[in-house]
């Protein structure tokens, strides 16, 4: 069983013809429409010919969804390959998963939502990107009493080996926080296409046989945005600071959906404020809760909050 960030626990069941992936979902953590709307969109994405995604399975009810007390499950395929390790990867599989997450996208532009489903996977042109505004609110929480409240904690509660990458992410909120608001509050009034996206696409959740993905899995978070959400945290968790293999993905995302001049420039929005406020919220999940976090979401926040300290200390573009 693998707890994930969502709070959903996966497991993974083998049977003589195949495997499944079975999930669970708290009740209260899940909105039926949403939930179902989304299942919609990866048969839709399915039907588009993307074999990448895993459609979860409708039973004899005509429902995908089964509700079992504070638990409601789902069932769907067990993807082929393996994500890539801690090795940073080659230029192939950078343009493989850029061209994944563009046909993902191309795809899922097409998909109509029903009315109960449109205020999470509704596709309109010329819209303000709701992701930016949503970073701005959460940047202002960020002022000086409230960082140095966090800052005050960590250094008395933060064990040993999480300390220097906290202090990184809190020196950056210091240096470059007011920089980060004033880009987003600049951008948010852009008019730009929002359209379903993954929101999440991470580095663990793109499957690879050699250079050839084979899978784009956990897409919880998926909802309306703009797509330069999604290519600037996945170039960011593949490449890190290295604007070679950057500019390598984005020319093979862009040989399959060219990208207008807003969203190249959101691109470079999203990923600045993007490590600086994922980094913060790290670090104060750390500081609020550590102890009681699972050992697996432990692990992937430690991984987590060391990548957007190197991120930030390579200084952004």
């Amino acid at each position: 069983m693998d707890p994930g960030f969502s709070g959903a626990a996966v497991w993974r069941v083998t049977t003589s013809q195949t495997d499944w992936c079975l999930k669970g979902i708290p009740r209260a953590d899940l909105n039926f429409d949403r939930q179902r709307g989304l299942h919609r969109l990866l048969r839709h994405l399915r039907e588009q010919g993307l074999h990448q995604v895993a459609v979860p399975v409708t039973g004899q009810g005509g429902t995908s969804l089964v509700e079992l007390g504070e638990t409601v499950w789902q069932c769907e395929p067990w993807l082929p390959g393996e994500a890539l390790g801690e090795e940073p990867p080659g230029p192939l599989q950078v343009a493989a998963a850029l061209k994944s997450l563009a046909v993902w996208h191309e795809s899922a532009r097409g998909f109509q939502p029903t009315d109960c489903e449109r205020t999470w996977f509704e596709t309109s042109a010329d819209t303000k990107a709701p992701g930016l505004t949503e970073r701005l609110e959460v940047a202002t929480r960020w002022t000086d009493p409230f960082r140095e409240g966090i800052e005050w904690r960590a250094g008395r509660t933060l064990p040993a080996e999480l300390a220097p990458p906290a202090a990184v992410i809190l020196k950056a909120a210091r240096d470059v926080l007011r920089t980060v608001i004033q880009e987003l509050e600049s951008t948010r009034t852009l008019r730009t296409l929002v359209q379903p996206c993954l929101r999440d696409i991470w580095r663990p959740h793109v499957l690879f046989r050699g250079a050839e993905v084979t899978g784009l899995i956990d897409p919880q978070a998926c909802r309306r945005d703009c797509v330069a959400t999604d290519i600037s945290r996945l170039l960011g968790s593949l490449c890190g600071n290295d604007w070679d293999l950057w500019e390598i993905g984005l020319q093979s995302y862009e040989a399959i959906r060219p990208l207008t001049v807003v969203e190249r420039l959101l691109v470079r929005t999203y990923d600045r404020s993007g490590c600086l406020l994922s980094g913060l919220w790290w670090v104060e999940r750390f500081v609020e809760s550590g102890p009681d976090l699972s050992p697996s979401v432990r692990q992937r926040g430690e991984q987590r909050l060391r990548h957007f300290a190197d991120r930030l200390r390579g200084g952004l573009r």
